[in-house]
């Protein structure tokens, strides 16, 4: 019976997508883990503070109404740098992935936060019913499309489109509203509110830069300094 040589180069082995995407985005150290965890975890401790600073002294001047809504900010704000903390705190890869879903679903919630709090300080009431449902709804169906994508082993997809997907989610609202905000704002207020964008949006830039070191504590660093301009801002607004 005649045999046959195996055919070389005919048969190829199959290519795993998910594999090649993986092997696209460096890794973290233990070191930069670290850096990351408690860069945001500090973030979080503020966040606290400034929530409770609210509550104790909040402005004389300010209607409760405006008031919830900067503390909802501040709730926000910390519900997106403990998780951010949880995620890179974790040794165990299954609550790692978990507390990445949870870490970018929170991002588009503090967004949302961030916008209903200077709305509801700058904004007449009849723009608000359009505007906070337009982002909440846009909050919500982020926070369902993480979860759907880690479920089905979808993380390079969120780390390569999640950072273009918040910022539409929160520049687009500044092409609608943005000149009512700044107009609505005393001119503090509205110079904390701009340098803060400016902040979240560079910090943008070192989180795609994924072969820098520390790269991702750099971009939490901002976030941080980004949601801390912001409090003043509405601080400054409520005065």
């Amino acid at each position: 019976m005649a045999t046959h040589a195996p055919l070389k180069g005919r048969v190829r082995a199959p290519v795993n997508l998910q594999a090649q995407s993986r092997v696209t985005t460096r890794r973290p150290t233990e070191r930069e883990e670290r850096a990351n965890a408690w860069t945001h975890g500090i973030g979080a401790l503020l966040s606290l503070l400034a929530a409770v600073s609210l509550i104790v002294l909040p402005p004389v001047r300010a209607s409760s109404v405006t008031i919830a809504s900067c503390i909802a900010f501040c709730i926000a704000a910390l519900i997106t740098m403990g998780a951010s903390t949880a995620h890179h705190a974790s040794v165990c890869e299954r609550k790692k992935r978990l507390f990445l879903a949870f870490d970018h679903a929170a991002i588009g919630i503090l967004i949302a936060g961030s916008w209903t709090a200077f709305a509801a300080v700058s904004l007449p009431a009849r723009d608000l019913p359009p505007l906070l449902a337009g982002l909440w709804s846009a909050a919500s169906i982020i926070a369902i499309e993480q979860f759907v994508c880690l479920s089905r082993g979808c993380e390079p997809w969120l780390e390569q489109y999640s950072a273009a997907l918040f910022l539409a989610m929160g520049w687009i609202p500044v092409a609608i509203y943005g000149d009512k905000v700044l107009a609505g704002l005393p001119y503090d207020s509205a110079v904390l509110l701009s340098a803060g964008c400016l902040s979240y949006t560079t910090g943008v830039v070192a989180y795609v830069a994924r072969r820098v070191p520390f790269h991702h504590a750099v971009w939490h660093v901002l976030v941080v300094a980004g949601a801390t301009l912001h409090f003043f801002a509405l601080r400054a607004a409520l005065a």
